[in-house]
């Protein structure tokens, strides 16, 4: 999946990642903070990234997937 594809995805809250990324780690969009939130799948709690997780390479990877998560916190 492209980037543009993920878009929607980031602007609901839903967790998104590269598949050459860890594969424990992932970014959202913290729809209550207003912020992209980058966060390891084995912490409670994301850290708010003060500048953007992506470079030009991950717009330009087609290796993206979205995320489900059981989390109720969540959209």
């Amino acid at each position: 999946m492209r980037f543009d594809e993920v878009i929607k995805a980031l602007s609901e809250g839903k967790p998104v990642r590269r598949t050459s990324w860890d594969e424990d780690y992932f970014v959202y969009y913290g729809v209550h903070y207003g912020q992209l939130i980058e966060q390891y799948a084995s912490d409670d709690y994301g850290k708010t990234c003060a500048f953007s997780p992506f470079d030009m390479l991950d717009f330009l990877a087609d290796d993206w997937e979205i995320l489900n998560w059981d989390r109720g916190d969540k959209k």
